[in-house]
């Protein structure tokens, strides 16, 4: 589905509609259970330019029974979303214990200064990443991951992360415990 940023204000999270070239939404529920389709699933989208794109997303998982607050289906609210290619959409997480509503928003710009991805795994409590010097009144990040590390005796808490932009050339990742989870950004810059 297309969304034309004209019918609703000409703004789209502060950004002005001159330009956005194009919005892509969509809901996708991963099921519950075991299976490889409550793990990962692919979305097709319309082309878009990966070096101009972005995600936006926003996750509910409705276990309400017994194992609501157990660490596997905290674990499995880890969900990372990502452009595969220029019309594929990757959502994925490690486990499947309950269904998640993913919500998402793929955001094309006619231009920007800079797009800066990668991915990392991360076992630790704290760690830096370099990155290209950006202008940080200009940026603004977007992140997603998942978590590897399941265990019924953990909680919310283990699953909580910052990452921010700690200087114009350093992404800083915090976690409470050494929780093994792998994340993946984007760093958009704007002209």
């Amino acid at each position: 589905m297309m969304l034309d940023i004209r019918d609703h204000g000409g703004t789209f999270g502060g950004l002005s509609g001159s330009n956005i070239k194009s919005i892509q939404r969509g809901t996708t529920i991963l099921p519950d259970g075991g299976s490889a389709s409550s793990k990962s699933m692919s979305v097709a989208l319309n082309n878009v330019d990966i070096s101009k794109s972005f995600v936006i997303f926003n996750l509910y998982n409705g276990e309400t029974g017994t194992y609501a607050l157990d660490g596997r289906v905290l674990g499995a609210k880890c969900v990372s979303v990502t452009l595969d290619s220029e019309n594929s959409l990757l959502i994925k997480r490690s486990y499947g214990y309950g269904p998640v509503t993913v919500d998402w928003w793929v955001v094309e710009l006619k231009e920007l200064k800079s797009k800066q991805s990668g991915s990392f795994g991360i076992a630790t409590k704290t760690t830096t990443q370099t990155i290209s010097s950006v202008d940080l009144a200009k940026s603004f990040l977007f992140y997603s991951y998942e978590s590897s590390d399941i265990a019924t005796t953990m909680n919310a808490d283990n699953y909580s992360i910052l990452l921010q932009l700690s200087s114009s050339s350093q992404l800083y990742f915090k976690q409470k415990d050494n929780v093994q989870k792998t994340v993946y950004w984007h760093l958009i810059e704007l002209k």
